[in-house]
């Protein structure tokens, strides 16, 4: 299998409430997205990264940050108006050659690898998957005075994550068929869109998605809790290596 991973990296950060933009502000002592970009750079069926940032954004990713990219071999991508744009900008770049291609979003700097390989396997062999936990909070349905209208059965309700995965025929498919991606959450909605079946692959509540400043502290457990090991490469431009 021979996978392509773009990392989500353009959004505008307005939930953030931070002077940094989200995904350089840093967890465990290195930006958001550098998270993703060592993860997948040291995974043997990921040959081909895409950060997809702002492009008012890519002389400070190169100031800073260019020599990391350059040896985990990503490329960068404009980011578009939208997620959707983004993503149909960066899967451009996308090499013929590919079997999976997924989208990550650069805030979910928790993702393990054991997560990234089961959900590309899993779209490699069914065509679509997605990674997605339990829903285990009691969800209420509200009207717009703010009452209770009901309580809403969760026994088979999953919150959606990423990495989101395809085969790279039907990703093609669906951005070819879907008029205006702009209008999608996710990049699933779009294979639903055109009748694809998308498995998920079940994870938890720790694949978090950095959304608030109070997010980090929360990432920062996350990350340090888990069992520290050796990266196959030792890479001389990781954050996380210097010393």
């Amino acid at each position: 299998m021979r996978a392509a991973v773009i990392i989500c990296a353009a959004g505008g950060s307005t939930r953030f409430e931070g002077k940094t933009k989200k995904v350089f502000e840093k967890a465990a002592g290195k930006p958001l997205f550098l998270h993703s970009v060592n993860l997948f750079s040291e995974m043997e069926e990921v040959v081909q990264i895409i950060l997809a940032a702002a492009e008012q954004d890519h002389e400070k990713i190169k100031i800073n940050w260019e020599a990391n990219l350059a040896f985990a071999g990503a490329e960068l991508s404009a980011g578009g108006d939208t997620r959707g744009e983004t993503v149909a900008k960066a899967f451009e770049l996308v090499r013929e050659d590919i079997d999976v291609a997924a989208v990550h979003d650069a805030a979910r700097c928790c993702l393990t690898e054991n997560w990234a390989r089961d959900v590309l396997q899993k779209a490699y062999q069914s065509g679509a998957a997605i990674l997605a936990s339990p829903v285990t909070s009691t969800l209420k349905r509200v009207s717009e005075e703010g009452i209770i209208c009901e309580t809403v059965d969760r026994s088979s309700l999953y919150s959606a994550q990423t990495p989101q995965a395809f085969s790279r025929q039907l990703f093609a498919e669906a951005l070819d068929k879907c008029e205006n991606p702009a209008e999608f959450s996710d990049d699933s909605m779009m294979a639903e869109k055109i009748g694809a079946k998308v498995h998920i692959v079940e994870t938890d509540n720790t694949n978090i998605k950095v959304t608030k400043k109070s997010d980090i502290a929360i990432a920062n457990a996350i990350i340090s809790s888990r069992e520290k090991k050796s990266p196959k490469t030792i890479h001389p431009f990781r954050e996380d290596q210097m010393w």
